[in-house]
């Protein structure tokens, strides 16, 4: 197909387009209604309360329809923002125009201000312009356009004004098709290699559990360990209470308004830093000051820190080794070693039964969970000999990182899945691709 340069555009998402494609305002071919104010209270007897559409619901290409809030709403509310199968909502605010078609709605709903709700014209497809959007957000204009150093807001004005490149209404329902098509074995390819990470995952978390709890000798002689989740472990090991095999010293803030105690050489470690293996340095970091007038402490290298407190609790526990001195705050806690057990070796322990201590040992709070200091002290923990947990350590890393190396792979592999279907839209709704060239394959 011939592409023309439009080179007295300033949209970078307009510089090539079809040689026979026009370029047009939203507003022109689109109907668009931006949604209503959040309404708690009824406003006369004649207010009902609906089901609405926030722009949390809304994400690329699918709009939730569960659980909806709801709000109080005229009888011209309704009829003005209603929410029909087959409308494109797109989002106002947060990510301004993302976007996506409602499907499987099967109650009445309207859509609050944070969002505008579009609908097709013997012009122009709805579901053309959410791929046309997704493209445009991927060359990064919407933070052009609705200055995204500020609080970016994508205004009906904004909305309106907005330049798409189009095609005869024949060509857009092509291209949809086309797109429809091909995206969707796209995502299927990437929902299988994700199962697969999982899978790999599993088999991961099996293998550090199995060392830590059973050895590396399937012929070992065992024992009852008397624990339900844990069952037999190998004889000659010993069953000990958490508080016997580390000592646990816990964290503080800073009082924040003192600048003299924040930005300084120490880092300060919370559950947002507790996504590697291993800590070197934390997004926040406090002063000498800040240390000494707090009750946190200096955390000598290495130790294992975990979270106690945080939301993140319900998923997993989170462990890392610190292997540079930090300090903590007041949801993390440092586990000293004592002689009886190496520090990798309790690292890998806690990866491998963070799960039953998540069961045994957590609090469900009223805004986040907490592992319980008294439960973790008292649980019992199985304990080979120093020398043998050097030995389960190198087993597991070497097993861990086979396994680690091909989750990456797979990985890379869905990124540019990713990095071709984007490329497949931005092709297709700009014209670069010829979508009756794919008409037998879209007929399949």
């Amino acid at each position: 197909m011939n592409v023309k340069r439009t080179k007295s555009v300033k949209e970078v998402y307009l510089k090539e387009i079809s040689n026979s494609w026009s370029i047009v305002s939203t507003k022109y071919v689109y109907k668009i209604q931006l949604g209503k104010m959040l309404q708690n209270e009824a406003n006369s007897d004649e207010d009902v309360q609906i089901s609405y559409f926030k722009a949390a619901d809304v994400q690329w290409e699918n709009v939730n329809t569960d659980n909806l809030p709801v709000m109080w709403a005229s009888m011209k509310d309704l009829n003005k923002f209603s929410v029909f199968n087959g409308d494109l909502l797109v989002c106002e605010g947060g990510e301004v125009g993302r976007a996506g078609m409602v499907y499987n709605l099967e109650k009445d709903c309207i859509i609050q201000n944070a969002l505008h709700r579009v609908r097709s014209t013997n012009k122009a497809e709805v579901k053309y312009l959410m791929y046309m959007l997704r493209h445009i957000a991927a060359t990064s204009w919407m933070d052009v356009l609705c200055n995204k150093a500020t609080i970016a807001h994508f205004t009906s004005e904004k909305f309106g004004d907005l330049r798409i490149p189009l095609p005869s209404v024949e060509e857009q329902k092509m291209i949809i098709q086309l797109l429809d098509n091909q995206t969707t074995k796209i995502d299927t390819l990437i929902s299988k290699k994700q199962k697969l990470i999982e899978l790999l995952q599993e088999k991961r978390q099996a293998i550090i559990y199995e060392a830590v709890t059973k050895g590396l000798d399937p012929k070992v002689s065992k024992k009852d360990s008397g624990i339900e989740w844990l069952g037999n472990v190998p004889a000659h090991w010993k069953l000990q209470k958490f508080k016997n095999i580390v000592s646990m010293v816990g964290g503080g803030t800073p009082s924040k308004d003192n600048l003299e105690y924040w930005n300084g050489e120490i880092p300060w470690v919370s559950p947002k830093d507790m996504k590697v293996d291993y800590i070197d340095s934390s997004e926040d970091r406090i002063t000498h000051l800040g240390l000494m007038n707090s009750s946190t402490t200096l955390i000598d290298k290495p130790s294992v820190l975990m979270v106690v407190r945080s939301g993140i609790l319900k998923h997993t526990l989170p462990v890392a080794v610190n292997i540079v001195p930090v300090s903590l705050n007041q949801d993390m806690k440092a586990l000293v070693p004592k002689k009886i057990i190496d520090v990798t070796f309790l690292f890998w322990m806690l990866k491998g039964i963070g799960s039953y201590i998540l069961f045994s040992c957590t609090k469900i709070g009223a805004t986040v969970d907490s592992i319980e200091t008294e439960d973790l002290n008292k649980l019992m923990i199985p304990v080979p000999p120093i020398k043998e947990q050097l030995v389960i350590i190198e087993k597991i890393k070497a097993k861990a990182e086979k396994i680690d190396l091909l989750v990456n792979k797979i990985k890379e592999q869905i990124e540019k899945l990713k990095e071709y279907r984007q490329s497949l839209i931005s092709e297709a709704v700009t014209g670069k691709i010829n979508v009756r060239n794919y008409g037998e394959e879209i007929q399949e």
